[in-house]
């Protein structure tokens, strides 16, 4: 029998099951003498036992307290994410270097009121604050967290404005870049949907399991994917040699046998930071192969501490070791400098070995290795959450006695973006509308390409509507979307590859009244090619006369640099093969190919922003 909720409805059902014969309805002696009476004492029973049988139900979801699905998920051993705080850094400005120690204590303050503090004290010496210079400042990068979870604490670059109980000598502060990683506390439809992945294997050498017990673990990651015996993106169980055989048993001859026993977890979340580390010239040389990840083993090696795991390089320029301040020469990847990763295998993960090789040919290759104070400036990119899950699975109650797991980030996909625009102006906004500052139209940027769907890429349509939800007036065509991966092995590919459909288009024209006389920078002094957007892989045209025939000469675009050390804009041009002197005037054109998708990139591959530059326009 069906529990009713009315009383009288369940003493009704049970004395016709009894006595099918007898008098219950309304009126009769029973019902007023026995039925009625004892619905009216029993009534409250009955209720609580329908609400019991609701709430052990999902299906239920609408008519479940919080704490009624908190208890039903308990029951599947499956809890409610109780949010996280947002976290970032933030740079703290002093006229001159002095030693600094940032506590705990202290507290950063943001513009709209959210507040910030460090997870351990932070010391530096004024040796590590002279390398770290910005304008006439000098500057100390803090790890902080919100005091508050939720996703208020994922506030905009340049919002953090104020310091208490911090240090002396603090001239300003400011964040470099938008925080992240803030979730608010998981709604009950957010847990009943995650109920029924969550009781699934909970095992990490099985698909299901690696994705029930690590995002778990960590709600912050956005994409996983799990590789193991079979898949060809394993490489690290792999042997190779004649008469191979395991445990006793043959497994045959061939350069490469998978035996298994490997997983590899990679995965993606929003945590990409951008890190700086300065190689000081050492008894008068920096030795030509830097290595991330071990201790240098031979004479042209050194050492470098870096943050783990080490993704992919954004700069390296050449700087003052004195000062820290980049003398504005741009080594070129492939020209001036290889990365490649000492066993593939281990690439992207804390046990990765990155070595960043200088190229004996390369323009600079002599003067940072025999030159008295030189330096390089390295900027790369990490993900401090690899470090966080490699951490727990090496955890004695999660290791697995079978297999040996790996963390990973996803295989970088860098997307660089430079763009201009025109906002509406402040006073023509409505009340509810947020000015479209660099900051805002950045994050917009940054927030698009993290929530692109990584195995499709992204149209390029797409971004000018999400660009266009802002108040903006008009952004300038074509947006510059260059996407890059450089593999474990060091290849580089686009996507799209160059092979792709394309349109050529004009960005940048004028003419050079004296010529060119440079063979291989063409110096623009009168524009700011960062402004404008001048990136590599674009295409520099030059057309001159020659005997009263019109010729032209054509060049892709290796780097933008500046024409002195003290400069701070970029205006000089470098190509990827010399030019001849020419007698002015000489015209120039830059070229771009512009795209309208970003195509699929690898399974293991994550389309991750790296360098937005975002130039705003007066209306």
């Amino acid at each position: 029998m069906t529990l009713p909720s009315n009383a009288s409805d369940l003493a009704v059902a049970a004395l016709r099951e009894g006595q099918p014969d007898l008098n219950v309805r309304r009126g009769s002696a029973v019902r007023a003498l026995l039925i009625d009476a004892w619905a009216l004492m029993n009534q409250p029973v009955v209720t609580e036992a329908t609400a019991l049988r609701t709430r052990m139900s999902i299906a239920n979801l609408s008519s479940l307290t919080t704490e009624d699905l908190d208890e039903l998920a308990a029951n599947l051993m499956v809890s409610r994410r109780a949010g996280r705080a947002a976290h970032g850094v933030v740079r703290l400005y002093f006229a001159s270097p002095t030693s600094v120690s940032v506590s705990k204590s202290a507290v950063f303050l943001s513009s709209e009121g959210e507040e910030f503090s460090p997870p351990a004290s932070r010391d530096a010496t004024a040796a590590e604050l002279r390398l770290n210079l910005e304008g006439e400042q000098y500057f100390l990068d803090v790890e902080v967290y919100a005091l508050e979870v939720g996703v208020a604490g994922n506030v905009l670059a340049d919002t953090v404005l104020s310091v208490t109980n911090g240090p002396t000598g603090v001239v300003r502060v400011s964040n470099p870049s938008t925080f992240i990683g803030g979730e608010n506390e998981e709604t009950n439809e957010q847990l009943a949907a995650r109920i029924p992945d969550a009781i699934a294997a909970r095992s990490i050498v099985n698909k299901p399991g690696v994705r029930t017990v690590i995002t778990e673990q960590f709600p912050e990651i956005t994409r996983i994917q799990e590789t193991g015996f079979g898949d060809p993106e394993m490489e690290r169980d792999i042997v190779t040699g004649t008469g191979l055989s395991v445990g006793g048993e043959a497994v045959g001859d061939g350069d490469g046998v998978h035996i298994g026993g490997k997983i590899d977890i990679y995965i993606r979340t929003p945590s990409y930071l951008q890190q700086v580390v300065t190689l000081l010239s050492a008894a008068g040389d920096v030795r030509p192969v830097m290595v991330f990840g071990r201790a240098a083993v031979a004479d042209n090696e050194a050492s470098v501490t870096f943050q783990e795991p080490f993704l992919g390089v954004v700069e390296v320029q050449m700087a003052d070791p004195a000062t820290g301040v980049c003398t504005g020469e741009i080594l070129v990847e492939g020209t001036d400098y290889t990365l490649t990763y000492e066993n593939s295998g281990l690439a992207f993960s804390t046990q990765g070995v990155a070595l960043l090789t200088l190229v004996d040919t390369g323009q600079y290759y002599e003067a940072i290795t025999t030159g008295v104070g030189k330096s390089l400036q390295v900027t790369y990119i990490t993900n401090p959450d690899v470090e966080r899950v490699q951490d727990f699975i090496d955890n004695g109650n999660v290791r697995h006695v079978c297999a040996s797991v790996l963390a990973k980030s996803m295989v970088p996909v860098f997307v660089d973006v430079d763009l201009t625009y025109y906002p509406i102006p402040e006073e023509e906004l409505d009340s509810e509308q947020e000015f479209a500052s660099t900051s805002v139209v950045e994050a917009t940027v940054v927030n698009f390409i993290n929530d692109a769907d990584n195995g499709n890429g992204f149209n390029i349509d797409d971004l000018y509507r999400a660009l266009f939800a802002l108040p903006i007036e008009r952004v300038n065509k074509p947006i510059a979307v260059r996407t890059t991966m450089v593999d474990s092995m060091g290849v580089r590919t686009s996507y799209p590859s160059a092979d792709d459909p394309g349109t050529s288009c004009t960005f940048l024209a004028g003419t050079i009244a004296a010529g060119v006389t440079e063979s291989l920078r063409l110096t623009l002094p009168t524009v700011n090619l960062g402004h404008v957007g001048v990136g590599i892989g674009d295409t520099l045209v030059l057309g001159y006369t020659e005997g009263g025939v019109a010729k032209t000469l054509e060049r892709e675009v290796a780097s933008v640099e500046r024409a002195q050390p003290s400069d701070t804009v970029l205006t000089v041009i470098r190509v990827s093969e010399s030019f001849p002197t020419l007698a002015g005037p000489v015209t120039y054109k830059l070229y771009r190919t512009t795209v309208q998708n970003i195509a699929s990139v690898p399974r293991i591959g994550a389309l991750i922003p790296r360098t937005i530059r975002v130039l705003q326009l007066p209306v």
